[in-house]
């Protein structure tokens, strides 16, 4: 019984994956296969995550990983932080060199992402060898941020006068 509901999410994972979508919500996981039981979903999700499929990145928020980057064990930020921003319904803009890179400093590669939001702070995202460092401020411009083309989105990103 349980491996029909393995295959069952495992099959739902990877049709996520075919329509250009690298995360998901257990929220968003339960309504859509709304006939699981919660234990069988924790036991399938731990399954995917033990053989690389997925990762959690935030209570009860996970990433499919791409066959290209299951090497490295995690996405670039770039293709995930929108949705993952929007799940949380908090605004946001990428900050500092991360910024630069959208405005033509790509020879400058950040070790570390980092992201501005609102209140209350977010702890770090730490997996994998990637951070993503979130700064709270009160406001946030939002008429001096752009949103630039990704892969997967956008991303929102000041404006540079």
């Amino acid at each position: 019984m349980n491996k029909q509901v393995e295959i069952g999410i495992s099959e739902w994972v990877e049709n996520l994956q075919s329509q250009g979508k690298y995360a998901f919500s257990l929220t968003m996981l339960q309504n859509q296969l709304p006939g699981l039981s919660d234990i069988a979903v924790k036991s399938a999700l731990s399954r995917l995550t033990k053989k690389g499929l997925i990762i959690s990145i935030h209570k009860g928020y996970y990433l499919v990983i791409t066959p290209q980057y299951r090497s490295k064990g995690i996405l670039p930020p770039t293709l995930f932080l929108d949705a993952f921003m929007n799940e949380l319904k908090r605004p946001y803009y990428l900050a500092l060199l991360n910024a630069a890179a959208y405005h033509g400093a790509s020879h400058q590669q950040p070790q570390e992402f980092f992201v501005v939001t609102n209140f209350p702070v977010l702890r770090p995202t730490q997996k994998k060898g990637l951070k993503v460092n979130y700064i709270s401020k009160k406001e946030l411009p939002e008429k001096l941020l752009e949103a630039k083309k990704t892969e997967t989105g956008y991303l929102k990103i000041p404006i540079l006068y």
